[in-house]
């Protein structure tokens, strides 16, 4: 993932208020670190079992609360206000954000 999907991405949970402005760049930064765990593309759809891999994986150096706010980034509720973006992805040449 380049800096400009992470930075469109942020932006894009902000706009939605998926998370609170304080909070999305920690969302950013748990999302952009699942997907390079799993290495996959940002426009990929992750699976509970990539995604739980992760969570396993992340707790083992991180704190409670980071664990549970990366699994919170990572929740279907963010997928579900990200996808109709995987929907318009063939109409738009602008980057695209699917959980």
């Amino acid at each position: 993932m380049n800096d400009n999907n992470l930075n469109g991405f942020k932006g894009y949970l902000i706009s939605k208020s998926a998370v609170n402005e304080k909070y999305a760049p920690y969302y950013v930064r748990w999302v952009s670190s699942c997907y390079a765990f799993v290495n996959q593309s940002l426009s990929d759809v992750l699976t509970n079992g990539q995604k739980q891999d992760f969570l396993k994986h992340f707790a083992k150096n991180h704190e409670d609360w980071q664990v549970k706010q990366a699994e919170a980034a990572l929740l279907p509720r963010c997928k579900r206000r990200l996808k109709p973006l995987r929907q318009k992805r063939e109409l738009s040449s602008k980057p695209q954000y699917i959980l």
